[in-house]
This record gives structure tokens, C-alpha cells and sequence, in this order.
């Protein structure tokens, strides 16, 4: 009687300790697969956030732009700038038209003070830009022509020299340019006699 009792409960052990360890694998195994889930929704989530980041940036940079773009609209341009670019877009053709010359920058300098001169003079239009595009004044000038951004920096740099002077480096005399290998050089006399005055831009 006493055997059949102690294998009952070996039987029973055992069962019960095969329980536990069915029971401990199914929660492991739940565990493990809620953690898997978690992942895999924390990283879908994630690249949710950051799609959604990005469509917020693109469409925050579209509406900035936008709206820099409306007020740039919205504000006239500055007249002096403009005329700046103009003046130094014709300039730039003429630049271009000597460059076979293979001129110093201060020589188109010294070139750009005639055409000061002539503004002051009347003789001449008083508007820079009607003297530098009057035709047949400046040798290879062609408005036609292309011009390069070099072209247009060595203009753009020669009237900002000549708008910030205090004062005309030259009389409104000196209308007259010649143009050699040596440089542009002015005078005050449209031929040369001992009464003739020269200059030249020395930088």
C-alpha cells in the first residue's frame, strides 16, 4: 500500500512539474513575441516619425521659400543698383570689345574716367550709360557681343571705383582717349599740341 502511494505521487511530481515547465515555455514564448512585436511597431513608428519630419521640413522650406520669394516681389528693386548693373553690363561690353589689347585692369579705369569726363561736359549726354553706348566711340564696342563674367567683373570693379571718389580724378576736359599697346591714356585736346594735357589711372 505504502509503494502504491509514493508512486502515485512520483507520478504526480512529475506531471506537475512537466506543467510547469509547458506553462513557463507558452509564457516565454508569448513573452518573446509581444517583445518582437514591440520592435517591430517601435521601428515602424520611428519611420513614420522621421517620413513624416521630412515631409514637414520639405513643405516648411517650400512655404519660406514662397514667401521670401513674394516679398522679393513685393519690394521694388533699389534704382541705383540697377542702374549700377546696367552701367557695368554696357561697360563690360566695351571690356570685351579691347580685349585684343590685353589691358591692365587700371587702364580700363583710366578709360572709364573719359567717360565721367564726358558726363560733366556739355558736349556730351549726361547719363553714363547713353555715353558708353554711343556708337562708334570705343573701339570692338558691340552691344551684340558676349561678354564674360570676367568682362563684367573688371566693369562692375571700375565703376564702383569711380562712383565712391570724393572727387573726378579729371577735369571735364580730358573727352579724349588714345588707345595703344602701351594703354589708354586721355587728353585734354582732341589733337595734340604743346599745349596738350595727359593722364593716365595709376591705381
Amino acid at each position: 500500500m505504502r509503494a502504491l502511494i509514493l508512486q502515485a505521487v512520483d507520478n504526480y511530481n512529475r506531471k506537475f512539474s512537466w506543467w510547469v515547465v509547458t506553462y513557463a515555455l507558452k509564457w516565454a514564448v508569448l513573452i518573446l513575441a509581444f517583445i518582437a512585436w514591440s520592435l517591430v511597431m517601435y521601428r515602424a513608428g520611428g519611420v513614420r516619425a522621421e517620413q513624416r519630419y521630412e515631409e514637414w521640413r520639405e513643405r516648411f522650406a517650400d512655404e519660406y521659400i514662397s514667401q521670401m520669394e513674394a516679398a522679393e516681389r513685393g519690394m521694388p528693386p533699389d534704382p541705383k543698383v540697377e542702374l549700377h548693373k546696367q552701367i557695368a553690363n554696357a561697360y563690360a561690353h566695351v571690356v570685351k570689345g579691347l580685349e585684343e589689347y590685353h589691358y591692365d585692369f587700371n587702364q580700363f579705369v583710366t578709360l572709364l574716367w573719359c567717360m565721367d569726363a564726358r558726363t560733366r561736359n556739355p558736349i556730351y549726354s549726361e547719363n553714363l550709360l547713353d555715353v558708353i553706348q554711343t556708337a562708334g566711340q570705343w573701339p570692338g564696342y558691340n552691344p551684340n557681343n558676349d561678354i564674360s563674367e570676367s568682362d563684367y567683373k573688371v566693369a562692375d570693379k571700375a565703376l564702383t571705383i569711380i562712383e565712391s571718389a570724393e572727387h573726378p580724378a579729371v577735369s571735364n576736359s580730358f573727352i579724349h582717349a588714345s588707345f595703344d599697346r602701351d594703354g589708354i591714356t586721355l587728353r585734354d585736346t582732341y589733337e595734340i599740341t604743346y599745349k596738350t594735357h595727359f593722364w593716365r589711372y595709376e591705381g
